[in-house]
């Protein structure tokens, strides 16, 4: 007989931690990495040109950079934008 856990799954359906490999924690900052360069070469436009730099591509790019820098794991990102995506439908 099962166990139960509550009332909404079986203590059996719930998922395993998935171990993180050495090549996923090599990996995990490089998205913060990204983001940081991006966001330097953001702050480097505005000090060349000021603010006739601003349109919409360095908008999109301090976004891209925001989010990247929030995230750290580029694969979490790229999971968030796809769900971003799909729900936007």
């Amino acid at each position: 007989s099962r166990i139960k856990a509550n009332n909404f799954t079986d203590q059996l359906d719930l998922p395993e931690a998935a171990p993180i490999l050495p090549s996923q924690s090599r990996r995990q900052y490089l998205g913060f990495a990204l983001g940081i360069v991006i966001a330097f070469i953001s702050v480097y436009q505005f000090y060349l040109y000021g603010l006739s730099a601003l349109n919409i591509n360095l908008i999109n790019f301090i976004l891209l950079s925001l989010g990247l820098i929030l995230y750290a794991n580029i694969e979490q990102f790229m999971k968030a934008v796809t769900s971003a995506i799909s729900s936007s439908n």
